[in-house]
């Protein structure tokens, strides 16, 4: 069933972005890892493209509850192809360095901050409240394909040609996102009583932040959202050294690597809602963590890349499940009004996760080895489901549906 004109626009703007994004999350850490061989300095490449979007990303949500979500994306878009095109001149010209490669990602967390809390809020908008699951499926969907199935082999094949040609065809995807982002028609501003639009924008995040604290649910699944974090980017964030030297991959096959982790990802986005109409959305929760911390324990115990390639897409059939599922409820249960800022608080615990999962990464990497941050990331997600049991249940979450419902 078509979800409508506006949608598919959307739909598009995103596959084509992601296939960029794809390029890109391959060609980075490959510029990095041809740099420096030192995994904290390959690693602490996420942690400047994250650090900033913790120090803003509530800022981001208070601007897409106040501006036109739709004008705001276009410009974020629009900035970010500027970046990797200067990035790409750069690497044309011989100008690469750590210092450089730091500086344009600073760039983009801070674009990627405002651009999130935008896209996650204009969905509500565009679809109706009934059909976000099965909207948020196929985006991810897109997502996967073209970000983990399609960019991964592709930016590593480009790498190899010349380093700066991934950087720029992901500035061209930008670019044409941008433009059919502004090509969407409707309302994307949200209505506001006139008290609230006069607040300062401090006013407007306390808000936020204090309806994400009171509700009990919602502030589980934040936690938890910050710890899976960790355990992702502990080990996301060496992979490319993982594959170089454990698995013997070079440029190309890691991004083959990844492209073959994406087939778990189309898997996950396919039964998600499936499996939240089997099992529940509290028992698929706890279901896919365990999923997620079997594929780490795999990785860990293996250097055949045919193996590792089958549970790091075990591990994103995690992810996307995880993704879908959390999404859909968030999306559900905040008021429209507010769904930017407490969005955006809720994503800061995932930001935090993210940065300091990157340190981890290096840290535990060079101290104890390259298995090491997979080891821990498989503990942290066993603990995390076990003890989310009491509060993220079926139970739970079905009195936080019915409650949304009344106060609509």
């Amino acid at each position: 069933m078509s979800l409508g004109p506006e949608f598919r626009k959307l739909w598009m703007a995103g596959a084509i972005s992601n296939l960029g994004d794809g390029v890109t999350f391959v060609a980075a850490p490959l510029l990095a890892a041809s740099l420096t061989g030192d995994p904290t300095l390959v690693a602490r490449l996420s942690f400047v493209y994250t650090a900033p979007r913790i120090l803003l990303v509530l800022v981001g949500g208070a601007l897409s509850d106040r501006l036109d979500r739709r004008r705001l994306m276009g410009a974020v878009n629009t900035f970010r192809a500027v970046l990797l095109t200067m990035l790409g001149a750069a690497l044309l010209g011989g100008w690469e360095s750590l210092v450089l490669l730091y500086s344009i990602f600073l760039f983009l967390g801070v674009s990627e901050t405002l651009f999130d809390s935008a896209s996650l809020a204009i969905l509500s908008s565009v679809v109706r409240k009934r059909d976000l699951e099965r909207a948020n499926a196929r985006l991810t969907a897109a997502q996967l394909v073209a970000d983990e199935f399609v960019g991964p082999p592709l930016g590593g094949f480009l790498f190899a040609a010349t380093a700066a040609l991934p950087f720029l065809f992901d500035a061209g995807s930008f670019a044409a996102a941008a433009v059919l982002i502004l090509a969407l028609r409707g309302r994307f501003q949200v209505e506001r009583m006139e008290a609230s639009t006069a607040s300062p924008m401090l006013a407007d995040i306390r808000e936020g932040v204090g309806w994400l604290a009171r509700h009990r649910l919602l502030r589980a699944l934040a936690v938890m959202l910050g710890l899976a974090s960790v355990a992702y980017m502990m080990t996301f964030s060496i992979l490319v050294l993982f594959a170089r030297d454990v698995l013997s991959l070079d440029d190309t096959g890691y991004g083959i690597l990844l492209a073959f982790s994406a087939v778990g990802g189309l898997a996950g986005s396919a039964v998600a809602g499936r499996l939240v109409r089997w099992l529940g959305a509290g028992r698929t929760i706890f279901a896919s963590l365990l999923i997620g911390a079997g594929s780490y324990v795999g990785i860990a115990s293996s250097n055949n890349p045919l193996f590792v390639g089958v549970m790091l897409a075990l591990y994103i059939f995690y992810a996307v499940v995880w993704n879908v599922v959390t999404v859909s409820l968030r999306q559900a249960i905040v008021p429209d009004r507010m769904l930017g800022r407490v969005s955006s608080a809720y994503r800061l615990f995932g930001l935090i996760g993210l940065a300091l999962g990157a340190l981890l990464g290096g840290f535990l990497a060079r101290g104890l080895g390259l298995t090491a941050p997979f080891w821990a990331g498989a503990v942290l997600l066993v603990l995390m489901a076990l003890l989310a049991l009491p509060v993220v249940n079926n139970k739970t979450i079905s009195e936080a549906r019915e409650d949304s419902l009344l106060t609509e």
